[in-house]
């Protein structure tokens, strides 16, 4: 990883608009969403996250809607998210990254 970050130009180059609105934070031992509309400038342009877009399939699992979103962003409990879902933050965190993307828990407009 430390290779690609500093060799690697375009594993690091990103524009404000596009970074997602909503990142998973992964540290500190629990798991939240946070609001990158939030974050100034110069946080964003320092930025790194992880991402994960899957098959959603017919098969219900564990999504951000209007009516979780204040709750996922103060935790999201590990055991509510799938094995997948909960791999990613392992790796992501293994990683030394902070922030995870996964698209059925940070979409766009609630």
């Amino acid at each position: 990883m430390e290779t690609c970050r500093i060799l690697h130009s375009t594993c690091h180059a990103t524009t404000l608009d596009a970074i997602p609105t909503r990142l998973l934070d992964t540290s500190e031992g629990k798991i939240r969403l946070i609001e990158t509309t939030e974050s100034t400038a110069e946080t964003l342009n320092n930025l790194q996250y992880a991402a994960l877009s899957h098959c959603w399939g017919p098969k219900q699992f564990f999504v951000t809607d209007r009516n979780n979103i204040q709750d996922n962003m103060i935790e999201i409990k590990r055991n509510s998210l799938t094995k997948t879902f909960q791999d990613a933050v392992e790796i992501t965190r293994k990683l030394g990254i902070q922030y995870l993307w996964i698209d059925s828990l940070s979409v766009g407009p609630l």
